[in-house]
C-alpha cells in the first residue's frame, strides 16, 4: 500500500492526477488502496478541488463496490460450502440473520470509519445481502466521510494532514472498537 501511495503522491500535479485518483477509487471497492490518505493528500495539494475529489471518491468507490459485491457473491457460490467445515450451519445462519437485521447500520459504520471498504462490499456479496441497500447506504456513509474530509482539507490543510498522520491508527482503532461493541450489543 505504501508503494501505491508513494507513486500516486508523485502524480498529484500531473495531468493524470484525476484519472489516477478515479482508478484508485474504483479499485478501493474491492482491493486494498489507502484512499483516505490519498484523498487527504490530493485535498491538501489541491484544496480548491477538495469537493470535486470527494464527489469522485464517493461515486467511483461505490461503483467499485459492485465488483467487491460480485467477488463475495461468487466466493459464496463456489466456496461457501467449505465454511461448514469450520462453523456449524446453525451458527452461520444465526450470524447471517443478525447481519441482515443490522445491515444498514453495519454498512453505514463501515463506510463512515477508515475501515477497508472492500471488507463490507465482499461480505455483503458473500452473505447475499441486497446490492441496492449496499449501494444506497454506502453512498450516504461515504458522502458524510469524504465531504467531512473535504471540509477539513479545504479549511485546515496542513494542520489536518498532521493530525491524520499522527492519529490515524488511533482513529482506526476507535472505529474497530466501536464496531466490536456494536456487534457485541446486537448479538
Amino acid at each position: 500500500m505504501k508503494q501505491i501511495y508513494n507513486w500516486a503522491s508523485k502524480q498529484v500535479h500531473t495531468k493524470y492526477a484525476t484519472p489516477i485518483f478515479a482508478l484508485l477509487s474504483f479499485i478501493e471497492g474491492f482491493f486494498f488502496v489507502p484512499l483516505t490518505a490519498l484523498f487527504v493528500l490530493y485535498g491538501i495539494e489541491k484544496p480548491k478541488h477538495s469537493f470535486f475529489f470527494a464527489t469522485l471518491a464517493i461515486i467511483i468507490t461505490v461503483i467499485g463496490g459492485i465488483i467487491g459485491y460480485l467477488i463475495g457473491h461468487c466466493t459464496w457460490h463456489y466456496c461457501g460450502h467449505w465454511i461448514n467445515l469450520f462453523i456449524s450451519s446453525e451458527k452461520l445462519d444465526n450470524f447471517i440473520v443478525t447481519y441482515k437485521a443490522n445491515q444498514n447500520w453495519t454498512i453505514f459504520l463501515f463506510t463512515l470509519f477508515p475501515f477497508p471498504f472492500k471488507a463490507i462490499t465482499i461480505a455483503c456479496g458473500f452473505f447475499r445481502l441486497p446490492l441496492l441497500k449496499l449501494l444506497v447506504v454506502s453512498l450516504i456513509g461515504r458522502s458524510i466521510r469524504f465531504y467531512s474530509l473535504a471540509i477539513a482539507t479545504f479549511y485546515f490543510g496542513q494542520t489536518f494532514s498532521r493530525i491524520i498522520n499522527e492519529y490515524f491508527y488511533m482513529i482506526l482503532s476507535a472505529g474497530i472498537a466501536a464496531f466490536g461493541i456494536f456487534f457485541w450489543v446486537i448479538s
